[in-house]
């Protein structure tokens, strides 16, 4: 089993664009590079700037399964400066995966944040709340105004190459506040994800491009499976969680 070391803080190596491998590798190494400062996504706001006419596709439209995605939430340095402040702020690890009688480690780096004695359960793994970083809080100011509600968890997901990846799921509903709205945003690489009814074994599809905001909604999670195609990049997944932890 492989023991994650968290990362020590050093100097910023000043990558924009798309999430560093370099970085990754790094943080995977046990070491971290980067000076973790007070995020301001624009200095003359406490939100990233709103968006004046929003692009809302209706990805799925189906009773109370509503699935919708929108472009453009954050711009591409917003989304590049977002990806490498996570990268830093976050203690990431592998999931240790009990699976046939062997522990497997999951193909994918995780880290979390949420208002203080939250928790999530998932694949017998559990990732507590223990507080905001100022680098997660614009972000989620504006998360929680596209949603329309109010968020306490969020579930990082740090995926290095096209190796890692995450398969066909519904996120755990007995954590989640009932009916709530679960939040995607996607940082680094243009990914695939795509959508199967349980039923019908309909898929939709819809690329996810870096700074965009996918929204599940109603009963989405009792009647869909999800999974992503994956290239270097980080999702972070709101939810509105009733597990305490402790």
């Amino acid at each position: 089993m492989e023991k994650q070391q968290q990362a020590e803080e050093g100097a910023t190596n000043g990558q924009t664009g798309h999430t560093n491998k370099r970085k990754i590798e790094e943080i995977e190494g046990g070491r971290r590079t980067g000076r973790l400062d007070a995020f301001v996504i624009r200095k003359k706001a406490d939100t990233p700037k709103k968006l004046k006419a929003p692009s809302i596709e209706i990805v799925v439209q189906n009773g109370r399964s509503v699935v919708t995605y929108e472009k453009s939430v954050l711009s591409e340095d917003e989304c590049a400066e977002l990806s490498q402040e996570v990268l830093i702020a976050g203690h990431w690890s592998r999931d240790v995966i009990p699976t046939f009688g062997k522990n497997v480690l999951s193909p994918r780096l995780v880290c979390s944040f949420g208002d203080v004695g939250t928790a999530y359960r998932y694949s017998g793994m559990i990732r507590k709340g223990t507080g905001w970083p100022e680098v997660l809080l614009a972000i989620k100011r504006l998360v929680e105004e596209r949603a329309n509600q109010p968020y306490n968890y969020v579930l990082c997901n740090l995926y290095k190459d096209g190796d890692d990846y995450i398969g066909w799921h519904a996120d755990k509903e007995g954590d989640i506040v009932p009916g709530s709205t679960i939040a995607s945003v996607s940082l680094g690489a243009k990914r695939l994800f795509k959508l199967r009814h349980e039923q019908t074994k309909e898929v939709k599809e819809v690329w996810l491009e870096p700074g965009s905001l996918l929204l599940m909604k109603g009963d989405t999670q009792k009647h869909y499976k999800h999974c992503t195609v994956t290239e270097n990049r980080i999702n972070l997944t709101f939810r509105l969680v009733n597990h305490r932890s402790g």
